[in-house]
C-alpha cells in the first residue's frame, strides 16, 4: 500500500530542460501603465524590452534590458511625450546588428489634427539615438512592420485614415538616415477598410509584397496581397478567402515561393489557414487548417523565421468574444506544420495580448505584449523553452525557486487541512485510503467547470479530478511512487504531493 504524504508548498515549477531558461513576468512601475512592443536576446545572459510607459499627464519610450531570468537590470530613455509624440502599442523593432536596432511605431501627436504619425528611432544597446524621425500626416497612422531594402534604406508598411473616410493599406520609404523617399496607398475597394499587416521583398528582387486585409463588396473581408514596384506603384493584386469574414494575411517567402497565413471565421469558429502561394499568387498545394484553436483569436505581426527554418507566430485568443483574451504562441515547422500551440494567461479575470515573437539561442523563444485589464496596464514577457514549456506562475523563472514547505500534516480525522491556491481550496490527504480531500471554500466548482491537473517533475500532466462538488475525493493508487504537483487553472501556486 502507498504512504501518501502532501506537503504544502508554494513552488515554482517549470518543464525546461537543463540549460534552458524560461520566465513569465508583469512589469509595473506603480504610476503609470506599461507596453511592450518587443524583445530580443542580446546574448545568452541579456535580453532586450523595447515599449512604452506612462500615464494620462507623461508618457516616454525606451528600452529595458534584463538579465536570464527576465529581471530589470537598466533602462535607457528615447522619447518623451513633451517632445509632441506617445507610443500606443503598436509597432516592431528591427534588428540590424549585435547592437544596433530601429524601431517604428505610430506615435500619438499633440496636435489633434493629425492624430497618429509614423516615427522611426535607430539606437544602440548603450542608449544612443542614431536616427530619430517623426513623419506627420494628417489623419491616422497605423505602423505594422518595417524591413530593410536593398539600398540600405526602410520600407514601413500599415494603414492610414483620414476622419470619416475608410482606412488604406500604407507604404512609406525612408532612405538610411530617414529621409522621406515615397509613399502610396492601396484599398482592394472603396466599401470598406483595408491596413497591410506584413511585407516582404518580392521573389526575384522586384519589388514587394503587402499582406493584410482588404473589405470585398460581396465577400466580406478578406486576406488581401498587392505587389509594388521599388517605387510603390501597384503591378498586381489578389484577395484570398470566401464569402466568410477572413481575418488579415501575414506573408513570408519559403525558397521560390510565399506562405500566407490568413484567419477564417465560419460557423461562429474560428481557424488560421495557411496557403503556399506562387509568385502570381496562385495556389499550389492543399490549404493547411487549423480547426478549434480558438473561436476569436489575432495574430502579431510578421511571421518569424526561426534558427531551425521553422516560423513562429504570437497573438491572442480567446473561446468567444465574451472571454478574456490569453496571450498565443505558435511553433511551426519549415513547412508550416503546427509543433506546438500555447496560451498563457496572467489571470483568468485579466485581458492578455502578445504584440511579438522572436526565437531565442536555446530552441526556444522569447514573448512580449501586456495585460491589458484590469489597471494597471502592465508590460509582460514570456520566455519558452524549446518544447514550449514556461512556468506558469506569474513572476516565475527557472533561476530562483522560492519554496515555503510546511511540515507534514498530522493523520486522524482531526489533522489540519492544508490551504492552497490564496485560500480558494483545501487538501487534505488520507495515507490509510490513498486518497485526497479536495474542498473548495469560495465558489461551487459545478459552476466553474474547475479541473484539478497533477504533474509529474517532467512537466506532463497525469491525472485530471474534475470537482464536480463543493467536495471531491480523488484516489492516487494509479500513480506511481514519486514527487507530483497539484495545480488548479487559473491560480498561480503549486502543490508538492508525494506519493511512496
Amino acid at each position: 500500500m502507498y504512504k501518501l504524504i502532501f506537503v504544502a508548498a508554494l513552488v515554482w515549477w517549470h518543464t525546461a530542460v537543463a540549460a534552458q531558461s524560461v520566465f513569465n513576468k508583469l512589469y509595473t512601475n506603480d504610476t503609470s501603465q506599461i507596453f511592450f512592443t518587443a524583445a530580443r536576446q542580446l546574448n545568452e545572459t541579456t535580453y532586450l524590452a523595447f515599449g512604452s510607459s506612462g500615464n494620462s499627464k507623461y508618457g516616454y519610450i525606451g528600452f529595458w534590458l534584463l538579465n536570464q531570468a527576465g529581471n530589470i537590470t537598466n533602462f535607457h530613455l528615447l522619447n518623451t511625450s513633451f517632445e509632441g509624440h506617445s507610443l500606443s502599442g503598436r509597432g516592431q523593432l528591427l534588428q540590424l546588428s549585435d547592437s544596433v536596432f530601429i524601431a517604428t511605431f505610430d506615435a500619438k501627436n499633440s496636435n489633434p489634427n493629425y492624430a497618429y504619425d509614423v516615427m522611426v528611432i535607430k539606437f544602440d544597446i548603450s542608449g544612443n539615438i542614431l536616427l530619430k524621425k517623426t513623419y506627420e500626416k494628417i489623419g491616422l497612422q497605423l505602423v505594422y512592420e518595417i524591413i530593410p531594402t536593398n539600398d540600405k534604406g526602410f520600407l514601413i508598411v500599415g494603414g492610414t485614415q483620414l476622419v470619416n473616410e475608410i482606412s488604406y493599406m500604407y507604404a512609406l520609404k525612408i532612405d538610411s538616415i530617414g529621409g522621406f523617399v515615397w509613399e502610396n496607398t492601396y484599398s482592394l475597394s472603396n466599401y470598406g477598410n483595408s491596413a497591410a499587416m506584413s511585407v516582404v521583398p518580392a521573389v526575384g528582387g522586384d519589388g514587394y509584397i503587402l499582406a493584410g486585409y482588404g473589405y470585398h463588396k460581396d465577400k466580406d473581408y478578406q486576406a488581401y496581397l498587392v505587389k509594388i514596384n521599388h517605387n510603390g506603384e501597384k503591378l498586381e493584386y489578389k484577395d484570398f478567402g470566401g464569402s466568410e469574414a477572413n481575418g488579415a494575411g501575414l506573408l513570408t517567402v519559403y525558397q521560390n515561393l510565399y506562405f500566407l497565413i490568413y484567419g477564417v471565421h465560419k460557423a461562429k469558429q474560428y481557424y488560421p489557414v495557411i496557403s503556399l502561394i506562387d509568385t502570381a499568387f496562385n495556389l499550389v498545394g492543399p490549404l493547411k487548417k487549423y480547426d478549434n484553436i480558438s473561436e476569436v483569436a489575432g495574430y502579431a505581426i510578421p511571421i518569424v523565421k526561426g534558427i531551425d527554418n521553422g516560423y513562429w507566430l504570437a497573438g491572442y485568443s480567446a473561446k468567444d468574444n465574451t472571454a478574456n483574451p490569453a496571450g498565443m504562441v505558435m511553433r511551426l515547422t519549415a513547412n508550416c506544420d503546427t509543433v506546438w500551440v500555447k496560451t498563457v494567461q496572467t489571470s483568468a479575470s485579466h485581458d492578455n495580448y502578445l504584440r511579438d515573437v522572436t526565437p531565442t539561442s536555446d530552441g526556444g523563444c522569447i514573448a512580449a505584449g501586456f495585460k491589458l485589464y484590469p489597471s494597471p496596464q502592465m508590460g509582460w514577457l514570456l520566455k519558452f523553452d524549446a518544447d514550449g514549456n514556461i512556468c506558469w506562475q506569474v513572476n516565475c523563472d527557472s533561476t530562483i525557486i522560492n519554496t515555503a514547505i510546511e511540515p507534514p500534516p498530522q493523520q486522524g480525522a482531526n489533522s489540519p487541512a492544508l490551504r492552497g491556491l490564496g485560500g480558494v481550496v483545501t487538501l487534505t490527504p488520507n495515507p490509510a485510503t490513498n486518497m485526497v480531500q479536495c474542498k473548495f471554500l469560495q465558489y461551487n466548482p459545478a459552476q466553474q467547470n474547475a479541473t484539478l491537473l497533477l504533474y509529474n517533475t517532467q512537466g506532463v500532466v497525469v491525472k485530471k479530478v474534475p470537482l464536480t462538488n463543493t467536495e471531491t475525493a480523488f484516489s492516487v493508487t494509479d500513480l506511481p511512487k514519486g514527487v507530483y504537483y497539484a495545480h488548479l487553472p487559473d491560480y498561480a501556486y503549486f502543490y508538492k504531493l508525494i506519493v511512496q
